[in-house]
């Protein structure tokens, strides 16, 4: 979504204004969102939604957003995404069948060339008995991965052989070499989403949130899956049928890319089996414009983005946008990192101005009150679903269990706390008698499980979910999809 620019059409006579796939934005700083003072079971005090501020239709048909032609990838390539830039290579990027036989044709894609570049096979960086082994297990391929210019990455990958030769050292690009590093360790493609969008993501419709929610520049978070759009509007998902058949996984490609990616001007780009599309602030879908060759915009295809702009890429081509204004990213929503709270200090009573050493050092002891029985006069029902002996566990049994119970999403908070050297996992509930349909859907479902009525005001010793006492933590779980949300970390 664009910003309005009427002093500029109040000088100009002008009173045209455009929004969606055909918006030009500068692009802000950086956000960083600030974890908001949150209670542990209530809706988000983050900004709901954009759509409000945003106009219901322009009076003007929305224009498409149109991409060139920057370079024609060779036939069969594998193609991989070192942010910022492209390793392409021949053949699959599959060694010679032998030592001595010439190394694939590799070549580096930036925004301004492609340039073939021997350099970037990555072989000659491994010697003595880990270059000969390679070549007698054979069907050995380069992987590369990393940013441009400055951390790249690769290594020599095959299958496992009964010394376990299988994936040798990585190795980083310095300058036109390959050398070895003690480590290298794979960066994340996907950054955690801002904290305002946590409650999105317990109530997502679709699998993967937190790597698939497309957010920022000014429009409501999406989400895509095959025939389906989602936005987060006023507090909830808002469903519309798409006309994107499903996510493309390119051959012999790193298929590291995302479904879409979000423009500074709110448009977001959706990149599937048959086709490239763009979506605007207000929902509206149409199909990019490819100048010159139009038969693109139909063939399968991956996004990428990164602070120069946005890529799209076909089995053939690479495109960028007509006009590099209009392919700017949205700016980051950085997440704050999580601060693990300070262990509990003692304090020193009225009555003892200057207590004892022994005293001063002993801490007092902090945690969750032990739950007692279930009874209809009970407000605060809890349902112990499962003990461990270790803190912050997945809990698959857990989770699979409470899969497809979208209706509970509101009523129920999860909390894990420790207690007299046992980790507890329960459910908050609402009423006594969602406890019993809770701990009854929960035997059904998964007869391993064991739940216990009980009740306990865990909530009331965690009110703020970001900021919660060492012994216990809100445990973020989507109903629907059984994905938990961590509310803690990154």
């Amino acid at each position: 979504m664009s910003r309005w620019i009427s002093a500029l059409f109040a000088a100009t006579g002008c009173a045209l204004w455009a929004m969606g796939c055909g918006t030009k934005e500068e692009a802000p700083k950086p956000a960083v969102d600030s974890p908001p003072s949150h209670p542990s079971g209530s809706p988000s005090d983050a900004p709901t939604s954009l759509v409000s501020a945003l106009p219901t239709a322009s009076p003007i048909a929305q224009q498409p957003l149109h991409f060139r032609v920057a370079f024609d990838l060779p036939a069969a390539s594998s193609v991989f995404w070192v942010r910022g830039a492209l390793v392409v290579c021949e053949t699959g990027c599959l060694l010679p069948e032998k030592t001595g036989l010439p190394a694939p044709r590799t070549w580096l894609v930036t925004r301004d060339k492609m340039e073939e570049d021997e350099t970037l096979w990555p072989e000659r960086a491994y010697f003595g008995h880990k270059r000969e082994k390679i070549y007698q297990l054979g069907n050995a391929r380069a992987l590369f991965w990393g940013a441009y210019p400055n951390d790249m990455w690769a290594r020599i990958d095959h299958g496992y052989d009964r010394g376990g030769i299988g994936q040798l050292q990585p190795v980083a690009r310095s300058g036109k070499i390959w050398v070895d590093r003690e480590t290298a360790w794979r960066p994340d493609l996907y950054e955690a989403p801002p904290r305002h969008l946590d409650d999105a993501l317990l109530r997502a419709p679709a699998a993967g949130g937190w790597y698939t929610i497309v957010h920022g520049g000014k429009a409501p978070p999406v989400l895509v899956e095959k025939g389906k759009l989602h936005r987060w509007v006023n507090n909830a998902w808002v469903t519309t049928p798409a006309p994107w058949e499903g996510r493309y996984s390119r051959p012999r490609a790193d298929n590291g890319e995302r479904w879409a990616e979000r423009l500074a001007n709110g448009t977001t780009v959706v990149a599937a089996s048959n086709g490239t599309f763009c979506v605007s602030a207000t929902g509206e879908i149409t199909p990019i414009v490819v100048d010159g060759k139009p038969e693109l915009s139909a063939q399968p295809s991956n996004v990428y983005i990164a602070d120069s702009g946005l890529w799209v890429l076909t089995p053939s081509h690479v495109l960028f946008a007509s006009d590099d204004t209009a392919g700017r990213p949205a700016p980051h929503e950085l997440r704050v990192p999580y601060t693990p709270p300070k262990p509990v200090q003692p304090v020193a009573s009225a009555a003892s101005a200057q207590p004892s050493a022994a005293a001063s050092s002993v801490a007092p002891v902090v945690e969750m009150p032990m739950p007692v029985k279930l009874t209809d006069k009970c407000t605060t029902p809890f349902v112990i679903l499962a003990t461990h002996q270790k803190r912050f566990e997945d809990y698959p049994t857990v989770r699979r269990s409470f899969e497809g119970h979208s209706e509970w999403q509101d009523d129920l908070v999860f909390v894990e706390f420790q207690r007299a050297g046992v980790v507890y996992l329960g459910a908050q509930a609402k009423t006594p008698d969602l406890a019993r349909k809770v701990a009854d859907a929960v035997t059904t479902g998964e007869p391993l499980l064991k739940p216990q009525l009980t009740c306990l005001d865990a909530l009331s010793h965690i009110p703020d979910r970001y900021s919660p006492p060492v012994y216990g933590h809100v445990w973020g779980l989507n109903l629907t999809t059984g994905a938990t949300v961590n509310f803690l970390w990154p």
